[in-house]
Parts: C-alpha cells; sequence; structure tokens
C-alpha cells in the first residue's frame, strides 16, 4: 500500500512538472499576411496567446487540429478593415474543437466557424463604426455546432452594415426530433454572463442551411441581455441561401443572477425582433431567483414567453399576439409607464405572480388573450392565479365602475372554466383599514375591485348563521 500511494505522489508530481512546463512554454504568436494559411505554419502551440492582423487582404487560418486550446486571442484592426478567418475544419472535412482559455478581443472583422468554439473568459467586439462585422458561425459559408463563453459578451455598434455581431450554430448530428426538445442541458449557444449590445443588432441565425438540412429550433441561454442606447436590437434572423420554407425559433433563455448586477436589474434600452418567418420564445430563469430582466423597447415575440424563475418586464405597448404566457413561478409584468396592453394567445398557470400596476381608472395595467386564461396540466390543486396589483389602490375600493364589477384586467375571446374562487392578490391597506381583491370571472374576462376585509366578529356572525342554518336544515329532514 505504502509503494502504491509513493508512485501515485511521484505520477502526480510529474504531472505537475508537465503542466508547468507546458504553461512556461507558452508564447504570443503574431499571425498576419493575407489567403488561405495552414494552422501547422505559424508554429502555434498548445496555451499559446494569438495576435492576429490582417495585412493586404483576408487571411483565413485553416486545417485546424482535431482539438486545440488557446489563450487570450486578439484580432488588430489594420487600415483596411480586413477580414481574420478561424476555420476549425480539417482535411478529412470534420470539424475542429477550439477552446480559448482567456479573452477573445476583436477591432476587426472576424469569423469562426467549425465545431465547439468555447471562450472562458469574456468576449469584447470593439470594431470602428464604419469596420466589418465579427461573427460566430455565418448563415451561408459556414456554422458553428456550439458557441460557448464563459464570461461576458460585449459588442460595440457598427453604422456600416447596421449590425454588431452575429450567432449561427448547426449541428448536424442532431435530429429534428432533438432540435425540437427542451435542448437546456447542452444548448446551441450558452453566453454565461451578460449580452451587451450598444447599438445596432446581433444577430441569431435560425433556419440554417447545412447540405440541404435545416436547423428549426435554437436553443440559447444568455445570463442577462443590457444595452443603454434605444437602437439595440437582439434579430432572429433566417438563412437566405436559399431561403427555407418554414422559418425557425430562437429559444431565449436567461438565467443570470440578481447578485451580480446592481440592484438585481438588468436593463435592455432596445427591442427584440423577428422576421416574418422566423420567431422567438423567451423564458425567464433566473440562478437565485433574484434577477430583474428589463426590456423597455419593443418586444416583437410571437412564439411565447415562459417566466419559471426571477423577474420579467416587459413594454406592455403591443397588444398583438404574442403566443402563450406560460407562468411556471417568478414574476412578470410591465417595464414602461402604467396603462399599457399586452397581448398573448392563453394563460396557462401553474405558479408565479403576474404584475399588473393599478394606477388610476384611466392609468392600469392589462392583458388581452386571443384565447383564455387557464391552470397547467400540472398545477397544485387549491392553486390561485396571483396578481400583484401595487400599493396605490384606494380608487378600486368599491368601484362602481362595469356595474360594481370593477376594472376588467384580462380581455378573453373564449371563456375560461376558471372560478371567481381561483384568483388571488395582495391585499391593500389605507389608514388602518385592510382591503382585498374581489374578483368575477364572465365570459369576456377578468374583473376586479377591492372590498373591506371583514372584520373578526362579521366573520364569526357569518360563520354562526350558516351553522344556524345547517342544524335547521338537518331537523327539518329528520321531521321527515
Amino acid at each position: 500500500m505504502f509503494n502504491r500511494m509513493k508512485i501515485l505522489r511521484q505520477i502526480f508530481f510529474l504531472f505537475s512538472l508537465c503542466s508547468a512546463a507546458l504553461s512556461a512554454s507558452a508564447k504570443d504568436v503574431e499571425i498576419s499576411g493575407s489567403g488561405g494559411k495552414s494552422w501547422d505554419s505559424f508554429g502555434i502551440e498548445t496555451g499559446d496567446n494569438i495576435i492576429a492582423t490582417s495585412v493586404g487582404g483576408a487571411l483565413d487560418v485553416h486545417t485546424m487540429p482535431a482539438s486545440f486550446e488557446l489563450g487570450n486571442v486578439t484580432v488588430n484592426a489594420a487600415e483596411e478593415m480586413n477580414k481574420f478567418s478561424f476555420n476549425m475544419g480539417r482535411d478529412n472535412g470534420e470539424r475542429a474543437n477550439l477552446k480559448i482559455n482567456g479573452d477573445l478581443n476583436a477591432n476587426s472583422e472576424t469569423f469562426f466557424y467549425g465545431g465547439t468554439l468555447e471562450i472562458t473568459g469574456d468576449v469584447n467586439i470593439t470594431t470602428s463604426p464604419d469596420g466589418g462585422v465579427s461573427a460566430f458561425g455565418y448563415n451561408s459559408s459556414g456554422t458553428l455546432e456550439k458557441f460557448i463563453v464563459g464570461g461576458n459578451f460585449y459588442t460595440s455598434y457598427n453604422a456600416r452594415w447596421s449590425e454588431a455581431a452575429m450567432i449561427a450554430t448547426f449541428s448536424s448530428s442532431r435530429t429534428q426530433e432533438e432540435y425540437n426538445a427542451a435542448y437546456w442541458s447542452d444548448a446551441d449557444i450558452d453566453i454565461k454572463g451578460s449580452v451587451t449590445v450598444e447599438q445596432y443588432a446581433l444577430k441569431i441565425y435560425t433556419s440554417i442551411n447545412s447540405g440541404g438540412k435545416y436547423t428549426k429550433n435554437v436553443y440559447a441561454k444568455f445570463g442577462a441581455l443590457v444595452a443603454t442606447n434605444s437602437n439595440a436590437r437582439v434579430n432572429v434572423m433566417i438563412s437566405n441561401q436559399p431561403q427555407p420554407v418554414e422559418g425557425g425559433i430562437l429559444n431565449l433563455m436567461i438565467t443570470g443572477n440578481g447578485a451580480d448586477y446592481a440592484n438585481s436589474t438588468a436593463t435592455f434600452a432596445g427591442s427584440l425582433a423577428t422576421q416574418s418567418n422566423g420567431g422567438m420564445h423567451l423564458l425567464m430563469n433566473s440562478g437565485d431567483g433574484g434577477l430583474i430582466q428589463v426590456i423597455q423597447g419593443d418586444a416583437n415575440i410571437y412564439d411565447g414567453v415562459t417566466v419559471m424563475s426571477g423577474t420579467l418586464l416587459l413594454n406592455f405597448n403591443n397588444s398583438s399576439n404574442h403566443g402563450d404566457l406560460n407562468m411556471q413561478g417568478g414574476k412578470f409584468g410591465s417595464a414602461v409607464a402604467v396603462g399599457g396592453t399586452f397581448g398573448f394567445t392563453d394563460i396557462v398557470y401553474k405558479g408565479g405572480t403576474i404584475s399588473l400596476v393599478m394606477e388610476s381608472a384611466t392609468a392600469f395595467d392589462k392583458l388581452n388573450l386571443a384565447g383564455t386564461i387557464r391552470f397547467a396540466d400540472d398545477a397544485a390543486a387549491g392553486a390561485k392565479v396571483t396578481f400583484d396589483f401595487g400599493s396605490d389602490l384606494m380608487w378600486l375600493v368599491d368601484s362602481e365602475s362595469n356595474g360594481g364589477l370593477g376594472e376588467k384586467i384580462i380581455s378573453f375571446s373564449s371563456p375560461t372554466s376558471l372560478s371567481d374562487g381561483d384568483f388571488a392578490a395582495n391585499f391593500y391597506e389605507n389608514s388602518g383599514d385592510m382591503y382585498m381583491a374581489d374578483f368575477t370571472v364572465l365570459d369576456d374576462g377578468l374583473y376586479v375591485k377591492y372590498v373591506a376585509v371583514p372584520e373578526p366578529a362579521e366573520i364569526a356572525a357569518v360563520i354562526g348563521a350558516l351553522a344556524l342554518a345547517f342544524a335547521a336544515r338537518r331537523r327539518s329532514r329528520r321531521g321527515l
């Protein structure tokens, strides 16, 4: 036993020496020139830091080993603004994988395509306003199988092309059924930190053409979306060479932790946009349940919103159909001034809170449904669709609107099977008096007003009256 432990310690010591030697041998490698050049021609070794400059034309580095790891990668802007490409392909037609154990800093047009690209640090794209566009996979010339970023992803703006960067992933080894499944544990695009779009568009492709096959659903995870400029956009794109008959869907999940952001809030001042035959499904699933993701611009989502954990606030300026609202947990509400209307097909409720701010009779949030509201199949027995109406509700107490029903907060196109008692909301206190929400379900929608919470003596009297009535009924039955 002693000899075995001694041998294991020696092996570990030798491994440590080898690792240290390998780390010490890592060096800065400068790459420049134009045309196609093989990976081996630059003498690149594992762990090297790459400093690339394209001079005199586009430079394409190809024939990468099957799997390779680098240190930091920096792509410098040449005066001509030429493109630098990492062609992660091999002579046998297979795709190679590249891992960058550090940051990628690109201030010139930079393309990656091939197998899996993993960057453990940050991605910083800072091209000049009239420069090129960086691409992590491209819809026609070559895609990535997966794109993984361990840190943050930042894009500057590009006035020449009205876009900052593009992401295109396609795994030919996955069947269509796998793409249609919930592929979150192994997403096509996985960016752990913030995705910041300074201005113009970050384009994400679905329905990519690759050898006559198209992806349909693409699964992406972002820590959060951030933008301070209202011109920023995240666009869902489709392949245009050739254009598919049926567009695909980007399933975009927000996964960040509130603890990583000031006031637990990540704000995207721009818009979410989709092409007419491409769609987006937005999911909120904060890792610690504390992140508040705010989308201040237009939320052009047509394939549904799912809230699982954390808070998602969208701009209530569009009453058109955005697909289903699936409430599994967390909180959903409006990102802008009170008084907007947002549209869905159905509301499918399992848990969580729907926040509709009720400020006055002329300013309160509403939802418009092309379908109806219902419980999810796996909702717990006794579940109640729960609302938060804010804290300024005196105007809604004993409201006489709509014949004394209060205000209609949700419009249905189809009657719901839910009843008045299937809904709940926050209590409201004013001058020591307590009020509670009183819901009414009609075929055309859900109405609410606030009423005084009964005093304990009133409750006891009601219970007593019911007990007396029950006893009298039993006596009358015995008399028969």
